[in-house]
């Protein structure tokens, strides 16, 4: 049993290893194609990704909501369902959080509370849309949860440039007005954006 769980384990790195190589030599093609040096592109990836501490950290703060999707869609995928439209999905319970987060007249922690459920349901609704597409007319879950994620995208795009946009600038900003600040997350360094979200990531 457990010979047999070290193969599996060592398959599925062996596989990720093979996928990355491709991924890298279809993108060294690509760059000499380009009229460039591969060697110099991947150079200038490392170092604007790993190239300072601040810059680290800033990944890190980019990784925060990509890794939480990636272990919620793994559910759909052990079910043998795909589920492209985690980015839809979360872009909706963003927009949905905010408005909790803005407009609700409620005590802080409170709102935070239920600016959480409120994003999960928004999230949840947004796939059962692309479930109930597929129950009723049969549509391919791929095609409907990627489209899906263009229809949110614009949605969003409506929010920050109407209803929602911040106006207390100049209103060349399109974005929300800042959340008070007993609703962020705390910062884990002083020099970057980085926050306890990672610590929230490890632990789910």
């Amino acid at each position: 049993m457990k010979n047999r769980l070290i193969r599996n384990v060592g398959r599925e790195v062996l596989g990720t290893i093979l996928m990355v190589l491709a991924a890298l030599a279809i993108g060294a093609v690509l760059v000499v194609l380009s009229g460039n040096e591969p060697a110099e592109a991947y150079g200038m990836m490392l170092k604007g990704s790993f190239g300072s501490t601040q810059k680290i950290t800033e990944l890190f703060v980019k990784l925060i909501p990509t890794l939480i999707m990636a272990l919620g869609v793994s559910v759909a995928f052990r079910a043998q369902l795909w589920n492209i439209g985690a980015q839809g999905q979360f872009i909706m319970g963003s927009i949905c959080s905010m408005v909790v987060a803005l407009y609700v007249p409620v005590v802080i922690p409170a709102r935070i509370v239920l600016a959480f459920l409120v994003s999960v349901l928004a999230g949840a609704a947004w796939a059962g849309l692309a479930g109930w597409l597929k129950t009723r007319f049969n549509a391919n879950e791929v095609i409907t949860t990627l489209m899906l994620n263009y229809v949110a995208n614009y949605i969003a795009s409506y929010f920050v440039t109407y209803p929602l946009k911040d106006t207390s600038g100049d209103g060349l900003a399109l974005q929300t007005p800042e959340v008070d600040a007993l609703m962020r997350l705390p910062r884990l360094t002083s020099t970057s954006t980085f926050n306890a979200g990672f610590i929230v990531a490890v632990l789910v």
